[in-house]
């Protein structure tokens, strides 16, 4: 079992490291970088060239363990949902998935995936996790040039231990008085990866091979951002649209949600966030709580 002793990664990102005109701040009303969405869309595209040479090629669907869930392929990426970690699905090939140089928006650079880059991906795709420091790598990112032999990166969700029962406490080996939690793994790089470069970018593969999460991530911070140059009128009609919301029976539910099929980015703002709210791409009281904080942020946070 692992037991972790982390140094929180929020106190040691600073700025991005793909923009070095950009800097990185806790400002809520800070959209989505730019220069990332330029980054992720190049590498989507790479990841799905890639994929069907390697994660799809491994025998998965032999094994009966492919299949799909809202409209993507249940590869390495399920981890992504709190799931078990397959690491016999998480197989890349000792090449370089990302080596076509000169690729205009490619994130790859001479030294690779370095530790900066990875934990600026990972403070975007789990904003909250990472905010509150519930969410580390393992090992450690600044000890990877210090192992040898083949090395296992892992994303780890990091939970609150409860206290062991009493009735499992004893005085006598083997049952001691304290046992570590198994930590949730919410990716991990190739097992034998042969270097630290190596289990950087395969962990950065796996996170970014969730094209549908890594789509719905960018609207998100895209309407949050919409959400801080809204009027005190317009988010008090949002709230109230929520609130009565809240009150829906299951029936109105699922028919609001048959009506709403095929909106996008160009329909009204109030539509979108129902739309996120209907199918639970957003908890109500979560974005209630966003609202509320907008409201009585400093005047120089809004950008009305």
């Amino acid at each position: 079992m692992t037991t972790l002793s982390p140094v929180a990664m929020s106190d040691r990102l600073i700025s991005n490291p793909f923009d070095d005109s950009a800097a990185v701040t806790n400002d809520p009303a800070s959209p989505l970088d730019s220069s990332l969405q330029h980054h992720l869309s190049s590498l989507r595209r790479k990841h799905q060239a890639f994929k069907h040479t390697t994660l799809l090629g491994n025998d998965v669907n032999s094994e009966g363990t492919s299949g799909s869930r809202d409209g993507y392929s249940s590869s390495a990426a399920s981890t992504w949902y709190g799931e078990e970690d397959h690491s016999d699905l998480n197989m890349l090939t000792e090449g370089d998935p990302y080596e076509e140089d000169g690729d205009e928006g490619s994130i790859q650079t001479e030294s690779g995936w370095s530790n900066e880059h990875l934990t600026y991906l990972v403070s975007i795709l789990f904003p909250d996790q990472f905010a509150t420091n519930q969410i580390h790598f393992w090992p450690h990112l600044d000890t990877l040039q210090d192992l040898s032999g083949p090395i296992h990166l892992k994303l780890l969700n990091t939970v609150p231990q409860t206290p062991t029962p009493s009735f499992l406490s004893s005085s006598h080996p083997p049952i001691g008085t304290s046992r570590p939690s198994t930590l949730p793994t919410i990716a991990s790089s190739h097992p034998l990866s042969h270097s630290p470069n190596h289990a950087r970018q395969s962990l950065a593969h796996i996170l970014l091979s969730n094209t549908t999460s890594i789509d719905s991530l960018c609207a998100s911070y895209n309407i949050r951002a919409t959400l801080y140059s809204l009027s005190d009128k317009r988010l008090f009609s949002l709230r109230r649209g929520m609130e009565l919301m809240a009150q829906a029976s299951e029936k109105e539910i699922r028919g609001r949600r048959r009506q709403l099929r095929g909106v996008g980015e160009e329909d009204e703002l109030e539509v979108r966030i129902e739309v996120y709210l209907l199918w639970g791409l957003w908890e109500l009281e979560g974005l209630r709580e966003t609202i509320e904080d907008i409201l009585v942020a400093d005047r120089g946070l809004r950008m009305e």
